[in-house]
């Protein structure tokens, strides 16, 4: 059995990051258990989860974290777990759960920081950067700060290594708030290489799986258009030589100077399926909340095969508000048993659409508004002159006089 905790946010509105760690002054913790799983393939379902701090109250003590659907790949369940009875300073949380047979998986730990600070952080207002050696607080290359704030996210910025010498360095940055008051200093060790701006182009692309066979010996992926650098090259790697369970896909590249980049590695687990696999007879879908299994929007499959390829459907989004949603999708074979659900990101936006009457000099011309999906908040910008000029705004049908 194996548990995999692979995001953490602290949340409380109020904090700092120290180091590693961010810095809370309460009041919760808000987890993403992203992906609980059994192994082997014939595995238990995931029944129970619990979670505690700092000292194991024993199994099945801590405190609950709902499973809604129960299976042997538990993913994105979110919960929020209050830190106010805590001490200020270095805590724990512990997660961990528990399958159908009532075996449990190994307490995975997180250590966090409750500081007791104020909980009216002042803003940041100034950020800076510099490499290697410090040059004094206020001394380094300014990021600008836009929007001040107690808790500054995704700033992007582009720091300038062209006076770096080859080799490895350290980038540092750190932040001062409005009580003039600045942050621990912050490390990156990054690694400049001595390359010439003009590589050569890739020509030749090979994978292979656990042992290398040596350069150029591996399996050929085509390299339609040479370039020094490829992106998103799509291939499919034959893994029906391989044993059932942990393998590595191993991948490389040679440039034109007939030189080869390092060996990428993956590891990947491969099943041991039954050679008869079931035929796929049924499919549905959900948005956001799971009804049960069963009890989704089906999707026909005309064609039952053990491998449904670009099966299309057309999901209704007629009753959700605007913004992002989450669209869930499984599918049940002829024996009666589920796969895993597959979840991807969706957002709805308006579809501007309209009609309008045959335009006649000096008549009126109506033009009506067909837009679906908008809501209150919808902006409706007409430029029906088509000079680059805002005529109409509104979503109101109306006339317009050529």
């Amino acid at each position: 059995m194996r548990t995999t905790i692979s995001r953490f946010k602290i949340n409380s509105g109020k904090g700092r990051f120290v180091g590693g760690l961010k810095m809370i002054t309460g009041f919760a913790i808000t987890c993403l258990l992203l992906a609980v799983m059994l192994l082997p393939v014939k595995a238990q379902q995931i029944v129970k989860a619990e979670y505690f701090f700092n000292s194991d109250p024993g199994n099945g003590m801590g405190t609950d974290i709902p499973i809604a659907s129960p299976s042997n790949q538990v993913e994105n369940i979110s919960f929020t777990a209050p830190v106010d009875l805590l001490e200020p300073g270095f805590n724990r949380l512990l997660v961990r759960a528990k399958d159908d047979a009532g075996k449990w998986t190994l307490t995975h730990t997180r250590t966090f920081y409750k500081s007791a600070v104020a909980l009216d952080l002042p803003d940041i207002v100034e950020v800076e950067y510099f490499f290697n050696i410090d040059p004094g607080f206020g001394e380094g290359v300014n990021i600008p700060v836009t929007t001040p704030s107690t808790d500054l996210k995704n700033i992007e910025f582009v720091a300038d290594v062209s006076c770096l010498n080859p080799g490895f360095n350290r980038l540092m940055v750190r932040a001062k708030d409005e009580t003039g008051h600045w942050t621990q200093t912050h490390i990156r060790t990054f690694y400049k290489s001595a390359a010439a701006f003009e590589l050569p182009d890739i020509v030749e692309v090979e994978y292979f799986f656990n042992a290398d066979p040596g350069f150029g010996s591996g399996i050929n992926i085509p390299v339609v258009n040479p370039s020094s650098g490829l992106e998103n090259i799509d291939f499919i790697a034959d893994v029906s030589n391989l044993g059932p369970g942990f393998n590595r896909l191993i991948l490389r590249a040679k440039d034109i100077t007939g030189k080869w980049t390092q060996s990428h590695i993956r590891t990947f687990y491969k099943s041991s399926i039954p050679a008869d696999l079931a035929n796929i007879v049924q499919a549905e879908y959900f948005i956001n909340t799971d009804p049960g299994i069963g009890s989704g929007i089906n999707i026909p499959v005309l064609n039952p095969a053990t491998k449904l390829e670009n099966l299309e459907f057309i999901a209704d989004l007629s009753g959700l508000p605007l913004g992002k949603h989450l669209l869930f999708i499984r599918s049940k074979d002829v024996t009666g048993k589920w796969s895993i659900t597959f979840l991807d990101e969706i957002c709805k936006t308006p579809f501007a659409n309209f009609t309008s009457d045959l335009a006649e000099l000096g008549n009126p011309t109506t033009f009506t508004n067909l837009t679906q999906f908008a809501d209150e908040n919808t902006g409706y910008f007409w430029d029906v002159d088509n000079n680059g000029e805002f005529d109409y705004t509104g979503g109101d049908n109306f006339l317009h006089l050529y």
